[in-house]
C-alpha cells in the first residue's frame, strides 16, 4: 500500500511539473497532501499527526485559493500532446498497479483490522462527551465567522 501511495505522489509531482493553472495546482496540492497524510498515517499509530497536517495545508491552500481567485483569471487551456500523453501513461500505469494492489490485498487486510479497532477507541462512550463538545465549538465558530463576513463587499479585486 506504501508504495502505491508513494507512485501517486510521483505521478502527482510529474504533472505538477507541466501545469502552471492555479486552481489544478492546488487540486494537486491537496492530492498530494491526501496521499501524504495516508503513509504518514500507515507508519504512525496516532491519528493526530496526519490530522493537523491535513488541516494546516488545507487551511494554507484555502488562502492561497482566495488569492488566486480574486487576482487572475483562470484560463484553463490544456495542449493535445500533453492530454495524449497522460492518456497513455495512465493506459500504461494501470495494469502495474492493478498487479500491486493484488499483491498487497493480505497487508491492507490486517492493517484494516488495526484501524478499525483505533476508530472505536476513539468514539467510545468515555469520548462522547469531549468529541460532541469540540463539534458543537467548530459549528458556533463556523455561524460566527458567516455572519462576520460582508458579503455585499464583493470580491478584493477592482471593477474596471
Amino acid at each position: 500500500m506504501m508504495k502505491i501511495l508513494f507512485m501517486v505522489m510521483m505521478v502527482n509531482s510529474w504533472v505538477m511539473s507541466s501545469f502552471s493553472y492555479p486552481l489544478f495546482l492546488g487540486f494537486m496540492i491537496i492530492m498530494q497532501t491526501l496521499a501524504l497524510c495516508s503513509m504518514v498515517r500507515m507508519m504512525n499509530s496516532s491519528s493526530w499527526l496526519t490530522m493537523t497536517i491535513l488541516l494546516i495545508m488545507l487551511g494554507g491552500l484555502m488562502i492561497i485559493f482566495l488569492y488566486t481567485t480574486s487576482i487572475s483569471s483562470n484560463k484553463f487551456m490544456i495542449k493535445k500532446q500533453l492530454l495524449y500523453k497522460y492518456f497513455i501513461m495512465i493506459i500504461l500505469w494501470f495494469p502495474i498497479t492493478n498487479m500491486i494492489i493484488e499483491s498487497f490485498f493480505l497487508e491492507s487486510l490486517s492493517f484494516m483490522d488495526n484501524f478499525n479497532k483505533e476508530y472505536f477507541k476513539m468514539y467510545s462512550y468515555i469520548n462522547f462527551h469531549p468529541s460532541m463538545f469540540m463539534f458543537f465549538y467548530l459549528l458556533l465558530a463556523l455561524i460566527i465567522m458567516i455572519k462576520m463576513m460582508k458579503l455585499p463587499k464583493g470580491p478584493m479585486r477592482k471593477k474596471y
